[in-house]
């Protein structure tokens, strides 16, 4: 099926998402591209939407949204169990608090700007991590596109809740929460990678950014089939306020108290409970396996 499909969060960016619609669909026709709408009605809706849509022949999708949206909709093309996901074409018109994975593509974030990078056809093939964690008494698997966290990163999220707000509210999080939070002992491990200690957060994944344009791994790839690991150490409150300027500028690998790494796979066990994220949503808790799924899913790109 040739015509896009365009999977909405209508609660994404305050409800700036569904108000976007009509400019979308205007500027679709304008683009002579046929355009068909679907509005998520609940957390994991938009997964059951592009699932099922892949299933009835649509190849590509654009995810109405922010990174929260961005990921249901490639879990659900990804999971959809009949089209190969490098034969189905993923993009996005960025409307939440984050962005970052839009962020990582170039994307632009008007509705028309967006259009005009769709009907250009510019794709790349793109790296998927998998995530496989404890979440109560179940093992869940979960795709990400963008990056991972264990640690700190999901006390935040846990904080700020579904009104996750940007790069400021994000910051402000992590300074009350290093409060509350008790530093872990964890043991991470990929293939030619370990690390023991404690540890405040552990990052993983194909993106860049993370936090709303948080800079965690500048030199990403999003197609060398490797995760990008960022093992932030153990620091106390003046560490870590000396540290902020390196999540603007790039280099937060060159800290002192960062490990960086680039690994096909990686294990992370903890000495205590401690919550994983996926693409900023908080799924489970360690222990948890992530892995890359190389060049997994066509998706569009202003890179």
């Amino acid at each position: 099926m040739s015509a896009w499909l365009a999977i909405v969060n209508p609660a994404a960016g305050g409800g700036r998402s569904a108000q976007a619609v009509p400019a979308l669909q205007a500027a679709m026709a304008r683009a002579r591209l046929s355009l068909a709408i679907r509005i998520s009605e609940r957390r994991g809706h938009a997964t059951e939407l592009a699932r099922d849509a892949a299933a009835a022949g649509y190849c590509r999708f654009l995810a109405v949204g922010g990174d929260g949206t961005v990921n249901e909709v490639a879990n659900g093309l990804l999971g959809n169990g009949r089209v190969a996901p490098s034969a189905l074409t993923l993009g996005v018109l960025p409307i939440g608090t984050g962005n970052d994975w839009a962020r990582t593509h170039a994307i632009p974030k008007r509705p028309e700007d967006v259009v005009a990078l769709v009907a250009s056809g510019k794709t790349v093939l793109h790296d998927v991590g998998v995530a496989t964690c404890r979440s109560g008494d179940e093992t869940l698997r979960r795709h990400f596109v963008n990056m991972a966290g264990v640690g700190i990163d999901a006390h935040i999220l846990d904080r700020l809740g579904d009104g996750k707000g940007g790069t400021w509210s994000y910051l402000a999080a992590l300074l009350g929460g290093l409060r509350s939070y008790r530093t872990p002992t964890l043991r991470v491990e990929g293939p030619d990678f370990r690390f023991h200690g404690p540890t405040l957060v552990v990052f993983a994944g194909p993106g860049r950014y993370c936090g709303g344009g948080l800079e965690i791994a500048p030199d990403a790839t999003v197609d060398d089939g490797c995760l990008r690991v960022t093992v932030v150490k153990q620091m106390a409150l003046w560490q870590v306020l000396a540290n902020l300027p390196r999540l603007f500028n790039g280099t937060v690998p060159q800290s002192p108290h960062v490990v960086a790494a680039r690994s096909p796979a990686l294990d992370i066990a903890s000495d205590v409970p401690v919550g994983v994220e996926v693409d900023g949503e908080v799924i489970g808790a360690a222990p948890v396996r992530f892995e890359i799924l190389p060049r997994a899913i066509r998706v569009v790109s202003a890179r």
